[in-house]
């Protein structure tokens, strides 16, 4: 299982490049197969073009993670003060994905950070790196007493005068002055803030059934709370549309950052695709999907064909 971690709730300004970084980690004790991260603009968003917006990864395995890196604008043409952009991480094989969807407000237009140069460092412990020069904007990550940064601008606002440092490769933060002091040797290093962490899902189920329903179930658990936890079923070759099946809110629970759950949910003949979903919220939610075959009771599985398989043709 793929557990997805990134910073949410920017603040841009028309003409500006973003780039969202997201951490994908496995969490689960086999190997993902297939990792697919995407990218998507909202619906009614004139001006926001997504330019790096899907990336692959053949295999994670247990405990590791990758970064991908999305690339959008903000054009002049997008008149709106906010925009919604929505994340969708999982394993295409494996069925198992999560989402989030990502709010941004515009920033007025303002006065670019003056150039600078150099080296400051952190004179107290777990000073705060902004994604811009202000007290209320996003914290990409914090940073330990005895931490130093190269220094590539700053910035006077209406809150106080903040450094631009560079943390990373191309990537760069705002401290305010009164939490640096001038000079030291770079050695950026910082723990990332993240700003969402969608439900853990695991679920079993059987693979084939003779009788009307499958008896499933699971258990969600969150850094925050799990809210509810829902099922649907589908069924293509009994031409039987996506049903919601069951749900159960975790409202009751003396402990909101998990919830189990077991349900008896029906099938149609054939393969059907059951899909069960934990959310934390409307907007984050994580999804795992498994596919149950309904046989007739009397239905004998034919073994398989021996010999080399037929080369196809067309």
């Amino acid at each position: 299982m793929d557990d997805v971690k990134g910073n949410k709730d920017g603040l841009v300004q028309r003409g500006e490049q973003v780039r969202t970084l997201v951490t994908v980690k496995n969490i689960g004790m086999g190997r993902a197969l297939h990792t697919e991260a995407v990218l998507r603009n909202g619906t009614g968003q004139e001006g926001i073009l997504i330019t790096a917006g899907r990336f692959d990864a053949k295999e994670l395995a247990p405990g590791e993670s990758k970064t991908f890196s999305f690339v959008y604008e903000v054009g002049p043409a997008f008149k709106g003060d906010e925009y919604q952009l929505e994340l969708a991480v999982g394993d295409t094989i494996l069925g198992e994905s999560v989402t989030d969807k990502i709010k941004v407000k515009v920033a007025p237009g303002g006065s670019p950070p003056e150039s600078a140069t150099g080296t400051v460092t952190v004179a107290r412990d777990d000073i705060p790196l902004r994604e811009a020069a202000g007290e209320g904007a996003l914290i990409v990550g914090r940073a330990a007493k005895g931490t130093a940064f190269k220094v590539t601008g700053k910035v006077t606002t209406p809150s106080g005068t903040f450094t631009r440092v560079e943390i990373e490769k191309d990537r760069t933060a705002f401290v305010a002055m009164n939490d640096v002091k001038a000079g030291g040797v770079a050695h950026p290093e910082f723990k990332p803030e993240w700003q969402v962490t969608p439900p853990v899902l695991a679920v079993t189920a059987p693979s084939v059934v003779t009788g009307e329903t499958a008896h499933i179930k699971g258990h969600a658990f969150d850094d925050r709370i799990v809210r509810d936890v829902y099922v649907r079923v589908w069924n293509r070759d009994a031409k039987v549309p996506m049903k919601k099946v069951f749900y159960l809110s975790n409202r009751t629970s003396g402990d909101r950052t998990k919830l189990d759950f077991e349900a008896d949910v029906p099938l149609w003949q054939g393969s059907n695709m059951v899909q069960v979903f934990a959310r934390e919220s409307n907007e984050v939610q994580s999804l795992d999907t498994v596919v149950v075959l309904k046989r007739n009771s009397g239905v004998i599985a034919q073994p398989a064909p021996s010999g080399p398989p037929k080369t196809p043709t067309r």
